[in-house]
Formats: structure tokens, sequence, C-alpha cells
């Protein structure tokens, strides 16, 4: 099954209403990953690749939690980041996350982690200015190391 949802609500996938029970493989694409898999929702998901955009999950949901943990027969994962007006941080974040959820996950999936439109990124400008902190700190040591020798 494929899906593409355009939606501001999260879809939370549950056990109420025994749907999707015999569901093997589910793609599903949206800007905001507006997915939630309940403890025993889709008993039966083998292979799952979602696609989202950092930026627009971040913006609507906050956290980067799928549910991944609950899916008891998942064996495959794909992750598609869209790295589109987001920073690296934010992209590292959403990265994590995912390799986190599938580590809990007690089949241990394989996990497969995209990133695209990276050369879209935007710079974080908290980290460029604690880089040049960094940097300037860095310098003013290395002079004071001059001028004690």
């Amino acid at each position: 099954m494929s899906t593409t949802y355009f939606a501001e609500e999260k879809i939370i996938v549950n056990t109420r209403g025994a749907k999707f029970q015999s569901l093997s493989e589910f793609h599903f694409h949206n800007d905001n990953m507006g997915l939630f898999f309940a403890q025993g929702a889709m008993p039966k998901l083998e292979i799952l690749e979602v696609t989202f955009k950092v930026q627009g999950r971040k913006a609507t949901y906050g956290a980067f939690d799928l549910g991944l943990e609950n899916l008891s027969s998942i064996k495959q994962v794909i992750i598609r980041i869209s790295c589109t007006g987001s920073t690296i941080y934010e992209v590292d974040d959403a990265d994590s996350a995912m390799r986190k959820a599938a580590r809990l996950n007690l089949n241990h999936p394989k996990l497969e982690v995209i990133r695209y439109y990276e050369d879209e990124m935007v710079e974080d400008k908290l980290q460029c200015n604690k880089k040049t902190l960094k940097d300037a700190a860095a310098a003013a040591d290395d002079d004071d190391e001059v001028l004690l020798n």
C-alpha cells in the first residue's frame, strides 16, 4: 500500500477497527511525517518506507517519533529525508531519532536513511557563532602560547 497524505493532522495507526492486519508493505509520503504506529498496529508489516521533510515535521509535531518500536514484524525500514530548508543539526537529529527507534525494535530491522536535497540546507547561525567563538578562543590560546614562550 502506498499513500500520499497532505493534512496537518497526525495519523495514528492502532489496533482499533483491526484495519491493515494483513498489510506487509507500506509506503507513506508526507511533508510533515504525520504518522505514528501504536503498539500492535499492522502486525504483519515487514517493509516500511516513509518520506518527509525535516522542516515540516519539526514545525508541525516536534519530535521525530514514528513508533517504529511498536511494529512487531518489521524487517526493513527506508526513511527518505528531504533536507530542504533545514539545518545540518535538524537533519542529524531526525536521522539519529530514526536509528534509535529502529534499535529499540526487537526485530532490529534493516534501516536505510536516505537524505536528499542536502544542497538546499540552511546554515545554522548558532552553530556558526559557536564555531567562530571556538576558533577565536583557539587562536587566542595559540597567541598566549607564543607570548609565553
